[in-house]
Formats: C-alpha cells, structure tokens, sequence
C-alpha cells in the first residue's frame, strides 16, 4: 500500500515534477522509524484540498526526508457538503468522532457548545484540544484515501450556528424526529446534540428557526459518540457510497 502525507501548505505553493520536498520531523520519524521505509519508496503527497502528487523518497536521515515529487497532481472535484456538527463530547469520544467523521465522509466537523455538553474547558484548552482534534483529522485523511481535509472548528452555541450560513437542508438529531431521507448527494448539515440530550430551550429554537428538519433514528437512544457515526453511515449507504 503507498503511504500518504497530507500536506496543507502544498495549496498554496503547488509543486512541479522534481520537486524537492523536505519533511517535517514528525513524517521522518513515521516513515523511517516506524514504516522502516527506505530511499525509492513510492509515497502520495496531497494538500487536502482535491490535490495529490505521485512522489517517492529520495534521502531519508535520522531527522531528515526528502521527497521528490514524481508528476503533476492528480485532483478529485470536491464532494457535496456533508458537515457534521456535534456537541463538545469530553476525553476520547471526542477524538473518535472526528476520525471516524472523515472516515465517513464528512467535509467538515463544526464543534457546538449545547447546554449539556460535558465538556468545560478554558480558551487555553480549547485551543489545545482544536489543535489534537486537527492533527487526528489529518491523520484519518491520510489512511481513508480521501484527498480533502475537513475544517475543524467551533462554532458556539446552538443560537450561534442557526445564525450562520449552513450548506444545503439542516438536519437536527432529536428523539421521535421523523426517518431520516436523503437519496442522492446533496449538501448537508447534521447537528447531533450532547450525552444528556437537547434542552427544551434548545429544541425550542429549532422548532422556531423554520429551516431545519427534525430527524431520528428510531427508538433506539445512542450515545453521544455513536450517533454522528450512525447518521453519516446511513447517508453514505443511501447515496451508494458515494462523495
């Protein structure tokens, strides 16, 4: 299997063939220490915005690697909008809806503070955890194939985001919300709601926002971390698997 790098900084200085690139510490150790890969290896290099370059390993050193793009960049057309956006979850839930969010699909995770998030954290931590949750994203890029990278980030509250511009139909995860149905692609919004559910403020704003459509997924209560994977799962099947 040829092993990808996700390169974001690659946007905005494409590289020609023969370029030379220099890897970062972390991707030497990744590629040399724990892939044991040698000089010749053949490696995919993209930007996570629809662009892929064919390179393979050049010099590789303790600290060290160069990689020398090999052709033109292969670029997918950028996939309808599917935006998950989720409660804060606390620890590792939070960690696994991320990378199993792009490993499903989703072109962006959109982070809600609802009013019982479980999650209580000071700008400092935030701003940490954004970071990891990132890092994480770009990591299940690399192994799912997908050549974009979904934008992670906070969105506020509840009111907040109904006030923003949101892709396509909003779909609003509550109990007794009536079957999800979605065919074929189509630019989404899912906003899946915290471990101890939606308020009945909450609830309240949506019913009045008149743009959004309450779904569910049956009588079955799922946890916080397990719905957003379920309702991606469920879209990607119905559109065939495809982005």
């Amino acid at each position: 299997m040829k092993h990808r790098l996700c390169l974001p900084e690659l946007e905005l200085e494409p590289p020609g063939p023969g370029t030379k690139i220099t890897l970062s510490t972390e991707h030497a150790h990744y590629l040399g220490r724990v892939l044991r890969l040698k000089p010749g290896a053949e490696i995919g290099l993209f930007d996570g915005a629809g662009n892929e370059w064919p390179a393979e390993l050049a010099s590789m050193e303790s600290r060290k690697v160069e990689a020398v793009v090999r052709a033109d960049a292969q670029r997918d057309p950028a996939p309808a909008p599917l935006v998950l956006v989720s409660s804060w979850l606390k620890g590792n839930a939070m960690d696994q809806v991320v990378q199993k969010a792009v490993e499903l699909g989703a072109t962006a995770v959109w982070l809600l503070d609802a009013e019982r998030s479980n999650f209580k954290a000071d700008a400092k931590r935030r701003t940490n955890k954004l970071k990891h949750l990132r890092k994480i994203a770009r990591s299940a890029a690399e192994q799912c194939e997908t050549r974009w990278l979904p934008d992670i980030v906070e969105v506020g509250t509840l009111a907040d985001l109904l006030a923003l511009e949101r892709p396509g139909r909003t779909l609003f995860l509550d109990l007794g919300g009536q079957p999800l149905n979605t065919d074929t692609p189509e630019p989404l919004t899912l906003v899946i709601g915290p471990e101890g559910g939606w308020s009945d403020a909450e609830r309240a704003l949506v019913q009045g926002a008149g743009d959004v459509e309450i779904v569910g997924l049956g009588p079955l209560t799922l946890r916080a971390e397990t719905a957003p994977l379920a309702v991606l799962a469920a879209i990607r099947q119905s559109w065939g698997w495809q982005r």
